[in-house]
């Protein structure tokens, strides 16, 4: 199988998210959010592809839509899985976007991961900052986790 897709946004074969790193999502979830653990090296998700398109600059079109690919894949591929695999997919695109909420996609994957991590008992200081702030928005914002 291969691991090259044909993306509508470049007209050209780029690298998709090998399923060997798919795999790891629930495992980077529990290990990032249960046991505290730094992950920091999770570049083999997005390294290929955002190559692949030549590294566009943050903001540009090219930019966007890599990221809006990027991040449907990595949804794809972890719902496939369990919740776990989607809180490591939240990790793993906070590392290539950070705060930067300007993409659906990501702000429904941070949605979505944080409402889990709540639900799941997971202590508020796990949660990024950003990402609790969104998350008093969406419920409510008086504050309490």
């Amino acid at each position: 199988m291969s691991l090259f897709k044909r993306s509508k946004a470049y007209g050209a074969s780029v690298p998709s998210i090998p399923r060997e790193a798919l795999a790891q999502l629930p495992a980077i979830g529990r290990a990032v959010f249960v046991d505290h653990q730094l992950v920091t090296d999770v570049s083999q998700f997005y390294l290929p592809s955002l190559g692949a398109v030549g590294y566009p600059s943050p903001g540009s079109p090219q930019w966007h839509a890599f990221v809006t690919s990027f991040i449907g894949d990595l949804v794809a591929g972890a719902g496939a899985t369990d919740e776990w695999a989607i809180v490591g997919a939240f990790h793993v695109a906070r590392d290539l976007l950070g705060a930067d909420l300007s993409n659906q996609g990501y702000v429904d994957l941070v949605d979505r991961a944080v409402a889990f991590l709540h639900q799941a008992g997971i202590s508020l200081g796990a949660v990024p900052p950003f990402a609790y702030d969104r998350w008093r928005v969406v419920n409510g914002g008086d504050g309490t986790w």
